[in-house]
């Protein structure tokens, strides 16, 4: 649309003969091989969450207990996931053309991960427990993740089912996060960004909180020019109560009642990707998205016959 514009007017035909299929640009499944990670990615970004197999001891030195998103780096529009998978763990870890995992989520809430803030510190799931493919593309993704009821604190328990929406051609992707609240009539669910930490220490980053925009956002140099810069941002439509920070996370707030289904954005974007040269590149783009959720487009179809 241009300046001021407000209606434009689309013709489609209707195709006289079969279409062809189309290569997918977006991947979602389970990889019960490498300990139940649940895998997604579409022609931009890739991420994974861990599952119960991670939690096991058969996980050996790679036993984790984390709900956070990781997030994989990309240079390519094709499908990577299943390929870096069969490299092995060592293998995706350094940069073949194609990308490479250098995010480490751990136990923060990594990429858009949410917990409670119980007033004085952040608790957090275990490993999702059940998971459900809906759709896989050609051109967007769409799966559920089921987690189990967790101390939420205060006496109060909180169970999540996170339904994921993931579209061609975007660096951030739709939760809507369904919950189930005992023993409180509210929440305050926090969506996360995990600090990322080099031997200890904090990387240096640029931090954009903006809770009326509903923006929560960081740009971060990474240990190495291999590693480069990297974005990563949360969103939501209606705004966040307030911004917060532990140890590990930056936070973004929602009070949640029993049943609510909150609805947020997250997503990252690399410096070495080709679409995010720096940090001010990277605020443009979630700033222009997060103005987008505020203005939505109305869609009508109608017959031309």
């Amino acid at each position: 649309f241009a300046a001021g514009e407000q209606q434009a007017i689309f013709t489609i035909t209707r195709a006289s003969v079969p279409v062809p299929p189309v290569s997918s640009l977006v991947l979602a499944r389970h990889v019960p091989e490498r300990y139940d990670d649940f895998a997604f990615e579409n022609d931009r970004v890739a991420y994974r969450i861990y599952g119960p197999g991670l939690e096991t001891d058969v996980a050996g030195r790679s036993r984790m207990i984390g709900s956070g998103i990781d997030v994989w780096t990309k240079r390519v529009s094709y499908l990577v996931v299943d390929r870096w998978y069969l490299r092995g763990h060592d293998a995706y870890h350094k940069d073949n053309g194609e990308g490479l995992d250098f995010y480490s989520t751990g136990t923060t809430r990594g990429v858009g991960g949410t917990g409670v803030w119980d007033g004085q510190r952040l608790r957090v799931s275990n490993n999702w427990r059940a998971a459900r493919v809906i759709a896989n593309g050609p051109i967007r993704a769409i799966f559920e993740l089921t987690y189990g009821a967790w101390d939420a604190g205060k006496g109060a328990t909180v169970a999540e089912v996170k339904r994921f929406t993931m579209d061609a051609g975007h660096n951030l992707h739709r939760i809507d996060g369904t919950y189930s609240l005992r023993g409180a009539a509210t929440v305050d669910v926090a969506i996360g960004l995990g600090k990322m930490k080099d031997k200890g220490h904090e990387l240096s980053s640029l931090v954009h909180n903006d809770p009326t925009a509903g923006i929560v956002s960081r740009w971060t140099k990474h240990a190495t020019d291999v590693d480069g810069e990297l974005g990563t941002a949360v969103v939501r439509a209606s705004g966040f109560a307030g911004v917060l920070e532990d140890d590990a996370n930056q936070l973004g707030l929602v009070p949640v009642r029993d049943g609510e289904t909150v609805t947020y954005y997250f997503g990252a974007g690399w410096s070495r990707s080709g679409r995010f040269a720096d940090a001010a590149t990277w605020q443009t783009y979630v700033t222009e998205f997060a103005a987008r959720l505020k203005s939505p487009l109305l869609v009508t179809v109608t017959s031309a016959n």
